[in-house]
């Protein structure tokens, strides 16, 4: 399965750049539950993004200047033209972290899917003094802790792969609040080596909206561009978030497809007992053969 990344650091990083420079005062409002799910984790956690290091932001009406920032950081120039009352805001993380001890270059076996051949990848070994292992309440996988000379962390614990990448983003601030306690049971631990450059789909951030007094913006582009990598020496997460919004956009809601078989049940007037409940999977996606009375 593809890998997936969402970085939200950068996303409210963004945001705050638009409301310090154009949107003072202003009411943030989503149209749908991720909007809304990502909103409140912004909410929580704004006053903890501006402790956080490695990160710059750049706001501007004009797109040109937005693109420059991020070329000028080694990002692809995403912006398309701003409208004549366009705004938009760019954030940008970099951030390089060394092991505290060295680790030795190795390789790691494993199998990409249940039942197939073991496959070899490029790893390497921290030792245990370059790690805390932990078991975490309601997980049946360590957490790793591979510590580092600036004294920041990275963490890793094997997982199944979560539906969309804010339920990974979330998963992973979860997983951090979770009891934990300290385990002896291995010596150390082997990693894959990464090398991962993706564009996260931002798409469903399009809508939201900052209402103000005198009328509001509307997010008509988003966008993000990760990468990282990591070896034996460390690791380096470059991350790069840009929204754009227009005044006063009408932004037009689009249908829901039931693209997916799925349960259905009817119900009678006054009551709440589901009847002829029924599960459609596509092998009965088709034309009636006959009219409804006919049935």
């Amino acid at each position: 399965m593809p890998a997936m990344a969402l970085d939200l650091v950068t996303m409210g990083h963004a945001l705050d750049a638009l409301e310090q420079r154009f949107l003072r005062g202003c009411t943030w409002d989503g149209l749908y539950a991720h909007q809304n799910r990502f909103l409140n984790w912004w909410r929580e956690n704004r006053d903890h993004i501006s402790l956080l290091e490695g990160l710059k932001s750049f706001a501007s009406t004009d797109a040109n200047e937005l693109n420059k920032f991020l070329t000028d950081h080694g990002f692809e120039p995403n912006f398309t033209p701003l409208g004549p009352d366009g705004i938009g805001a760019a954030s940008i993380l970099d951030m390089l972290v060394e092991w505290v001890v060295s680790a030795q270059i190795t390789t790691l076996r494993a199998r990409q899917l249940p039942g197939h051949d073991w496959s070899i990848f490029p790893a390497f070994q921290v030792p245990s003094q370059g790690v805390i292992l932990y078991e975490v309440e309601g997980s049946d996988s360590p957490l790793v802790e591979l510590l580092t000379k600036s004294g920041d962390s990275l963490w890793i614990m094997m997982s199944d792969k979560p539906r969309h990448e804010l339920d990974l983003a979330l998963r992973a601030q979860d997983i951090l609040k979770r009891p934990r306690q300290l385990t002896s049971s291995w010596d150390g631990v082997v990693v894959p080596k990464i090398d991962l450059r993706l564009e996260p789909d931002l798409s469903w951030m399009l809508g939201v909206t900052a209402l103000q007094p005198g009328g509001s913006f509307v997010v008509d582009q988003a966008f993000q561009q990760f990468r990282l990598r990591m070896n034996e020496q460390g690791a380096r997460a470059k991350v790069a978030t840009g929204f754009g919004m227009e005044r006063g956009v009408m932004f037009t809601l689009e249908p829901l497809q039931i693209d997916r078989p799925f349960i259905g049940f009817f119900t009678q007037k006054g009551l709440r007992l589901p009847i002829a409940v029924f599960y459609a999977d596509f092998d009965c996606w088709r034309e009636p053969a006959g009219s409804l009375k006919e049935l």
